[in-house]
């Protein structure tokens, strides 16, 4: 049985962030009209990226260093099977 766990984050205030601004996120060019951001966001999504945003640093090192271990796991995994076959019995 899996139990599921709900994190509520409150947003207090307007939610603004220079993320949301950026070119790369879909809906700047209404937030660059004026158009607020809960017309196309709830109240959950709006506090995900609030989370998303002040971890950022945290979650793009833990991107990384999980890249960086794939990498080396398909390496290792590439090297053993090269000796493996390469291994002949004379």
């Amino acid at each position: 049985m899996i139990r599921r766990r709900t994190a509520v984050v409150a947003v207090s205030g307007p939610f603004t962030a220079a993320l949301f601004i950026a070119r790369v996120t879909a809906g700047s060019k209404y937030i660059a009209k004026g158009v607020p951001v809960k017309f196309r966001h709830s109240e959950a999504q709006l506090a995900q990226y609030g989370v998303e945003i002040e971890f950022e640093q945290e979650i793009r090192r833990q991107w990384w260093l999980s890249m960086i271990a794939g990498v080396l796991l398909v390496v290792s995994f590439v090297f053993s099977v090269s000796i493996l076959l390469g291994h002949r019995e004379d």
